[in-house]
């Protein structure tokens, strides 16, 4: 009965009407006391509104029902395949979904509802490690920067390999209190190649002729990053190097003062050796035309 007179109700009512009629509907399901056949009768009406043409409809039964968890199941997973303005707002709170829904959600969707999944409070780590394979650099870094998120050591690595040039994550992977050594090494590893693609961003992209100005200015300009790189994966080295050789750290503490050693002595390779290295040997050679044809059929 409540399904024939809404239908019949809504074949004359505007969008806003319908709207709000929607989401007083899914109201009364999720807070209502209905007795069991009217609630059936009330799911039914409710799935019947993922048919309606109207966005409005739809946006208005997706903010009604996103953080219920006792909204239909069905439901939720329709609206989160729905147009990204209302996937979105079930694919960051809904606790309905699960793990396989946003699995399936971030390798179909779009680059909003991968943001939106990113920034879920306690994303699983199978979920971060499916956002680490397909997901592009903005969804990424709301993923590092949701500390709610259990990102596993492989989704870290993953998430470098892919984007690691791109300074947000970095900076949002060095300002975790979970990330692994492994990724903070990773972090510092990547000073070295950054350095040397920004000499030739330099000289390629804005102008700058090869010579002793340029390698100057690029060492300058990243001498802020390279050193908070070193700085945040060092501090989180400290609590094992002053437990010293207590019980349960036998082999955490000379691991620590290795890897402590490792980043100093990279640091400054990176801040003098390689700035000297490359105004000696990092000019690129140029071959005449001529020459390249030549080289080309030996």
């Amino acid at each position: 009965m409540i399904v024939r007179q809404f239908l019949l109700w809504t074949r004359d009512a505007s969008a806003g009407r319908r709207a709000e009629a929607a989401a007083a509907l899914a109201r009364a399901y999720l807070h209502g006391t209905l007795g069991a056949e009217t609630a059936a009768e009330t799911k039914t009406a409710l799935l019947t509104l993922l048919d309606d043409p109207s966005a409005l409809v739809r946006r208005a039964l997706a903010e009604a029902v996103a953080t219920s968890p006792r909204a239909p199941r069905p439901l939720i997973v329709a609206l989160a395949s729905d147009e990204p303005e209302i996937a979105c707002l079930v694919l960051g709170r809904s606790p309905v979904l699960m793990d396989a829904d946003l699995v399936d959600c971030a390798a179909l969707g779009c680059d909003r509802a991968r943001i939106a999944i990113a920034g879920r409070a306690g994303l699983s780590k199978p979920v971060a490690a499916a956002l680490a394979e397909v997901a592009g650099p903005a969804a990424l870094v709301a993923l590092a920067r949701n500390r709610h998120a259990q990102i596993g050591l492989a989704a870290c690595l993953r998430m470098l390999e892919r984007h690691g040039a791109v300074g947000a994550l970095r900076e949002a992977l060095q300002l975790r209190d979970d990330i692994a050594v492994e990724v903070r090494q990773a972090l510092a590893a990547r000073n070295g190649i950054m350095l040397l693609s920004h000499y030739q961003h330099l000289e390629r992209h804005e102008g700058m002729t090869f010579g002793r100005e340029l390698v100057l200015r690029g060492a300058e300009e990243r001498l802020v990053p390279i050193l908070m790189t070193a700085a945040c994966a060092s501090l989180a080295l400290v609590p094992l190097i002053v437990a010293g050789n207590a019980p349960g750290h036998e082999i955490e503490h000379p691991m620590a003062i290795v890897i402590l050693g490792g980043l100093i002595s990279s640091t400054a390779l990176n801040l003098l050796l390689l700035p000297a290295l490359y105004a000696r040997h990092g000019e690129e050679r140029v071959v005449p035309p001529a020459a390249a044809s030549k080289e080309a059929l030996t």
